[in-house]
């Protein structure tokens, strides 16, 4: 297969900016045909990962156009994001108007490429078909479900995100010492080649050396990374990430969306949160029930990458790969040529489920059938319960009189990320022991007994969790865990909160009343995972999750702000008694 590019033209836009575009056409004499639209920051010329599908799609009959966005590579103006809805208007107006295209557009891409997706069709464009947006959702431009979490920010996803960004800008470039900067802290980031090859069993080196972090991750104030100091747009959208704690209720999100989307979405995607509530967003809004099944989710057990190796060591099983572009031609192929009737009779919903190694449908999302199933937090036996980091157990028995657990957090010395939701460092599920109560005197674990029989569970998980600490503002963590019969402590889902924005929603931040006993809503966000018999459930909870999430100084100061030597220590004690019964309702199936 090589089809080339037909044509590489500099597309403008309403303010004049020219976008660099790459036109590939079908090999065939029956067009005009429907065409395929991908706008990328990261490289849309024969050199770039876009080209190879490109051609695949254009083997199969449709003309696909590549565009840089503005700013970046060959286009002129300065990247930014929130120019992707004008820019993505313009775009398709001059596609329709070519001559090779019969008027019938689709969408398609990753990542920033799902939100150029988002942001077009916000616009509400003639022509534009369909979406295909895999690991992304609608909330980009607020950094609402990658940016933050809980009002916590995702330090270094952004932050290898803004280096993988900034070390390709013209202006970086300009300036030899700037660009020797970043080049040095991009060659930091783990590197994906050396991830992919490491042994299936045995050691990691690339997660085991994340556990030491750079020097340009620790770095304090971290409003002040000097890095973005010489970009300051980009500095700009660094600092909105402190701005709210949450997705925004402002208008123009999925509720403008009126095109069929298929959303594809990671277990082990830090934008997973994200893709499931853009799903639940345009089902809601549908006009009618044929239009909300028109809207498709796909989960599988994958991070940023659909590439299951990579998601650590869950051993997913040989099906969880996804053919993507196969997945894509049939969606286009149905809404862009010829309706397929068995499409419609599909359940809109396919996820994987870890453990049973299985693929599996459902006609909504959560699916039915679930039972939310509370498991209690019990603290160890009196001989053990003066050991900050005792043993508690796990169970459906609600507790009646149980003594709280106290632990000391330190911001100089956080629990290091390992695996999860992330992708500045590797995704996915690793054993956790290294990090967990058994290692440090800083996470409390509650495990349950050996399950006589398989628990799936699949669905949103959520932690309550009842807590006191010593400081104005601190962060509170949880993590479920598979404890595995051969030891291994395996990484299921995780969530944290930033008490100041406990409530949620919250515009505002609330200050903790020091040794007050608060209740925290945690989201785990969600998945679909079968534990085995001999098996036992695990909750982990602690104060810091780094440098995945940026640490709480526990000043309560503005964010971003402290200084090395503001932070503070801060006592926190966790209760799991009858009247503060902290627990992980789990979605069993």
């Amino acid at each position: 297969m090589s089809v080339p590019v037909v044509e590489q033209v500099m597309v403008p836009m309403r303010d004049g900016t020219r976008l660099a575009t790459d036109v590939y056409l079908p090999d065939q004499a029956d067009g005009p045909w429907p065409a395929l639209l991908l706008r990328t920051p990261y490289g849309s010329g024969p050199e770039s990962a876009a080209h190879e599908a490109a051609q695949q799609f254009a083997a199969w009959g449709y003309a696909v156009v590549n565009q840089d966005v503005r700013g970046r590579f060959r286009s002129e103006g300065h990247f930014n994001a929130e120019s992707e809805g004008a820019d993505g208007y313009d775009t398709l107006a001059w596609l329709r108007a070519q001559p090779w295209c019969n008027g019938r557009v689709g969408m398609y891409g990753p990542s920033y490429m799902a939100w150029t997706q988002f942001a077009a069709a916000r616009q509400h464009p003639p022509g534009l078909t369909a979406l295909f947006a895999v690991v992304g959702d609608h909330y980009w431009r607020e950094f609402a479900h990658w940016g933050r979490h809980h009002g916590v920010m995702r330090q270094l996803d952004l932050q290898s995100w803004f280096l993988g960004v900034a070390v390709e800008d013209p202006r970086v470039h300009a300036d030899a010492d700037v660009l020797a900067q970043f080049q040095a802290a991009f060659a930091q980031l783990p590197d994906l080649q050396a991830w992919r090859d490491a042994p299936s069993e045995g050691a990691y080196p690339i997660l085991d050396s994340a556990l030491t972090m750079p020097a340009w991750a620790d770095v304090w104030p971290l409003r002040e990374w000097p890095l973005l100091r010489s970009v300051p747009d980009y500095f700009a959208a660094w600092q909105r990430n402190f701005a709210r704690p949450g997705p925004s209720s402002a208008p123009g999100g999925a509720e403008h969306i009126e095109v069929p989307t298929f959303l594809v979405g990671g277990w082990f995607d830090l934008l997973l949160g994200g893709t499931i509530a853009s799903y639940q967003a345009l089902v809601a809004n549908a006009p009618d029930e044929r239009a909300a099944r028109a809207q498709r989710l796909l989960i599988g057990p994958w991070g940023h990458s659909l590439h299951a190796e990579l998601s650590g060591e869950i051993g997913a099983g040989p099906e969880a790969d996804l053919d993507q572009l196969e997945v894509q031609r049939r969606w286009f192929d149905h809404w862009l040529r010829q309706p397929d009737p068995d499409f419609d009779l599909e359940p809109p919903v396919r996820y994987y489920t870890m453990g049973a190694n299985a693929w599996r449908t459902c006609c909504k999302w959560p699916p039915g059938g679930i039972t939310y199933t509370p498991y209690y937090l019990h603290g160890p036996d009196d001989r053990a319960a003066h050991r900050a980091n005792a043993r508690g157990t796990l169970s459906r028995r609600a507790p009646t009189w149980d003594r709280p657990q106290r632990y000391t957090y330190d911001p100089h010395r956080p629990v290091p990320t390992r695996g999860g939701n992330t992708i500045g460092l590797p995704w996915g599920s690793y054993d956790q022991r290294p990090v967990t109560g058994e290692a440090r005197d800083d996470v409390l674990s509650f495990t349950g007994e050996p399950l006589t029989e398989a628990l799936e569970v699949t669905g949103p998980v959520q932690a309550i969790l009842y807590a006191a600490s010593s400081a104005p503002d601190t962060d509170f963590t949880v993590k479920l865990l598979d404890v595995r019969p051969d030891g291994r402590m395996l990484n299921v889902c995780a969530g944290i909160v930033r008490a100041r924005y406990r409530h949620a929603g919250q515009d505002g931040s609330a200050p903790l009343q020091p040794e007050r006993v608060y209740r925290f809503d945690i989201d785990l966000l969600a998945t679909s995972y079968l534990f085995g018999p001999g098996h036992r459930l695990r909750v982990d909870i602690s104060s810091s999750n780094f440098p995945q999430f940026d640490r709480n100084a526990n000043t309560g100061r503005p964010l971003g702000t402290d200084h090395r030597a503001d932070a503070r220590t801060a006592q926190q004690t966790v209760y799991h008694d009858a009247l503060h019964p902290s627990h992980i309702i789990l979605p069993v199936i």
